[in-house]
């Protein structure tokens, strides 16, 4: 395995679906996003609770763009947090970082500005799979200034039980066979249908739009997020 030399960038990310820089910001990825598989084919993760979440809290961390080998750019990880901020639609500017692998970042693309090197190193890579499996080059990466609770799986849908009490959400698909929710043991229920709205974009905002108004704000002002 060959040392490859990695640049990584201080930069402003505009948190707007779609976005022109990412092939991922897209309904269809949402769509792959929303209900996640284990190596079972069982669902393993609801990605509704996550995006709202992150359609209440602000954005805490700096998001993560990859610009790969192959010129793809790429954002991640960030994409829940991207995808439930985008649902506000307000399109803000969030803090990102770029890690850009055996080259420079040399592109000028919408929805990235004020790009800043702030730090170079070499480590060991031959695959995306190598930040996972590469401890320093995680740690010198997102590892090192987007830390994720080890726990962050359950955090979301905890969420929303206390700051929506009684109140939960679902989402059912456009073919009626998938429903995703938010606060699953909520006795009152916010059902919004995807078939109703022009994409699973506005659907979304509809539902979490409808579920704001019951939402304790002096709770979340107690939540640090993550």
């Amino acid at each position: 395995m060959a040392l490859v030399h990695f640049y990584q960038y201080s930069c402003e990310l505009q948190i707007k679906h779609p976005h022109l820089a990412f092939r991922t910001a897209n309904e269809p990825w949402m769509e792959r996003w929303l209900t996640r598989y284990n190596k079972t084919k069982q669902v393993s993760e609801d990605g509704l609770p996550k995006w709202f979440y992150f359609y209440i809290l602000p954005i805490r961390d700096p998001l993560t763009v990859t610009h790969h080998t192959d010129g793809d750019v790429e954002l991640h990880p960030g994409t829940n947090r991207f995808i439930g901020r985008s649902l506000v639609g307000d399109e803000p500017w969030a803090p990102c970082r770029i890690v850009s692998i055996g080259r420079p970042w040399d592109r000028r693309i919408s929805g990235i500005r004020h790009e800043q090197l702030i730090s170079t190193a070499d480590f060991e890579y031959t695959q995306p799979s190598d930040f996972y499996s590469n401890t320093d080059l995680q740690n010198w990466c997102f590892g090192s200034y987007a830390p994720t609770a080890k726990t962050w799986m359950e955090i979301p849908e905890q969420f929303a039980r206390t700051v929506l009490g009684e109140w939960g959400g679902e989402l059912v698909s456009y073919d009626g066979k998938t429903v995703n929710r938010v606060n699953t043991q909520a006795s009152n229920i916010i059902r919004v249908h995807v078939k109703d709205h022009e994409g699973l974009f506005p659907a979304v905002q509809d539902l979490f739009g409808q579920l704001k108004h019951h939402v304790n704000w002096s709770l979340v002002e107690s939540v640090d997020g993550v």
